[in-house]
């Protein structure tokens, strides 16, 4: 696993390192704070006790069940055929 994380401009010094009050709006955000559970950064405090597996699902279902994923029957020939 390789994590990485993206820090605005300002919140970085001139040497590289990372400002105090960036340093625990990051940890704060990934678990690093009470219990060692994250607040999400949106805010949102969800309810992690009530995740409902197969409405997720069904849900993800709903929503891909129209993507167009390029047509064509996955054969190696639909391949070969949009290569120039």
């Amino acid at each position: 696993m390789v994590l990485f994380s993206l820090h605005l401009k300002e919140d970085v010094n001139e040497d590289g390192t990372i400002k105090p009050a960036a340093l625990e709006e990051t940890a704060k955000a990934s678990g690093g704070g009470e219990k060692g559970k994250g607040e999400p950064i949106n805010g949102d405090k969800g309810d992690d006790d009530q995740f409902d597996e197969e409405k997720a699902l069904d849900e993800a279902r709903k929503k891909l069940s129209g993507a167009d994923l390029g047509g064509g029957n996955g054969s190696d020939d639909d391949y070969n055929e949009d290569i120039d």
